[in-house]
């Protein structure tokens, strides 16, 4: 086939370049294309299967109808969006779906209806014309047409005189139910008739997110010992931030802000799911309620903290605590009274929906074990922040060393070198000590720099 010589000016050549001849022309592809409207050519019998597709996404269109042969009838649909301005993209899964659909074409068009020209390019490709100049000059003479490009099937190209009405969906779409309209009278059940549904609560592991604050800290025995030597070091301005509870066997630890807690590399760490529940650092509670169904299902009340953990339920006064300093000063024996007034009992819980008054007793959730007034207090499990495993801490003085040791060595590596410090401080390490005070304050020189 003869190739065709492009004159230098469409504007000056029309006679020799008009859109008839441009249909002759191949089309190259272009990389991506984002379509505020689309064309699309395909079978009549396809168009219900497609015209459901298009609905389902929420996308409008307009459908013109013509006759290739005696046979052979052609939709072809304008589509877009629903949206006020008539600026959303047509999704590309809407594209990608329609040109795998067989016997169908996507175009993207240049031209006006309103003036009866227009120009059609598969999509996928693009005219190497500058097709906008050859509308608007075949508009100054009166041309008018449909022209339809294909880039593979150009023998299929097209051009339809005059260009064919498009008709809005709603010409063509006619609507039924597809279901069954039985009747009924509503006739509300009594409370009698109502369930509840009783569903259990867990906790369950996850992944700790170490940019959440540390509300508080449980310790035992060995790790009183750790923290009292640890006060000798601490900034006296942190002495005003940490309140404590205890007794010779356990101690909680509560922290005024987020900030606080960093300075103690050891003890369980606990969270806050509500004001004044909480629970261990790498737990959650499943399903998730909000905070009021929590603190009705564990009995929170605003004067107490409430720790839960799935061995033990603890209660500490909000008030009354002492200042973090009085642990240098006071004998580790002093005696902590806690709430011994409730009773074991069994949580259950009933869907909000379905809920009957109870006269004014709370919802509660079936708990898998029950809690006295006085649990036993579980072996301590290691947690600090900053840490990714835990481990127990027991035994002689020691082998405590060389575990703080160990712990010291982990939390360097983690990059948390003022828990390390502190790790090989209490262990006499001094030098190893001296060496992570000095990398904390390089980061902290880099980080205010």
């Amino acid at each position: 086939m003869a190739k065709i010589k492009l004159p230098k000016s469409n504007s000056d050549h029309f006679e020799q370049v008009s859109l008839e001849l441009a249909l002759k022309v191949p089309l190259r592809p272009v990389q991506s294309q984002v379509l505020i409207t689309v064309f699309c050519l395909m079978p009549k019998k396809m168009f219900p299967l497609l015209g459901r597709f298009l609905l389902r996404y929420d996308l409008s269109f307009k459908v013109a109808f013509f006759k290739l042969s005696e046979t052979e009838a052609e939709y072809l649909l304008l589509i877009s969006g629903r949206d006020l301005d008539g600026n959303r993209p047509i999704p590309k899964f809407v594209l990608a779906y329609i040109e795998n659909l067989p016997y169908c074409h996507l175009f993207h068009g240049l031209g006006s209806l309103n003036r009866g020209i227009l120009y059609l390019c598969e999509y996928g490709f693009e005219h190497p014309f500058a097709i906008g100049t050859l509308i608007e000059q075949a508009i100054g003479v009166g041309e008018t047409g449909l022209y339809i490009a294909f880039a593979e099937d150009r023998h299929h190209n097209l051009l339809v005189r005059p260009v064919p009405d498009f008709q809005p969906e709603s010409s063509l779409l006619q609507y039924a139910p597809g279901f069954g309209a039985r009747k009924y009278d509503f006739v509300p059940a009594t409370e009698s008739e109502l369930e509840s549904l009783s569903i259990n609560l867990r906790l369950v592991d996850i992944e700790p997110d170490f940019s959440e604050p540390v509300a508080a800290l449980f310790l035992e025995k060995l790790e009183i010992l750790w923290l009292k030597q640890l006060l000798y070091h601490l900034p006296a301005a942190l002495f005003e931030k940490v309140e404590w509870v205890g007794n010779r066997d356990y101690l909680f630890l509560i922290f005024g802000d987020a900030e606080s807690s960093a300075f103690f590399p050891f003890g369980q760490a606990f969270k806050k799911v509500t004001s004044n529940l909480l629970i261990p650092f790498d737990k959650e509670i499943y399903p998730h309620l909000n905070d009021q169904q929590l603190d009705d299902v564990f009995c929170v009340d605003s004067q107490h903290y409430h720790f839960v953990t799935s061995e033990w339920h603890r209660e500490l006064p909000c008030v009354g605590m002492s200042r973090l300093q009085q642990l240098l000063m006071i004998d580790s024996a002093i005696k902590v009274e806690f709430r011994a007034d409730i009773n074991p009992v069994e949580f259950s819980w009933e869907d909000s929906e379905v809920m009957t008054d109870t006269g004014g007793q709370s919802a509660r959730v079936a708990m898998s074990e029950s809690r006295s007034a006085d649990p036993a207090i579980p072996e301590v499990v290691q947690f600090a922040k900053g840490a990714k495993n835990t481990q127990d801490i027991s035994g002689s003085s020691d082998v405590a060393a060389e575990k703080l040791k160990e712990y010291g060595t982990l939390l360097s590596r983690q990059g948390d070198f003022l828990g390390a410090a502190t790790c090989f401080s209490l262990a006499h390490e001094s030098l190893k000590a001296a060496d992570c005070y000095a990398a904390a304050a390089r980061e902290l020189e880099l980080e205010f720099n």
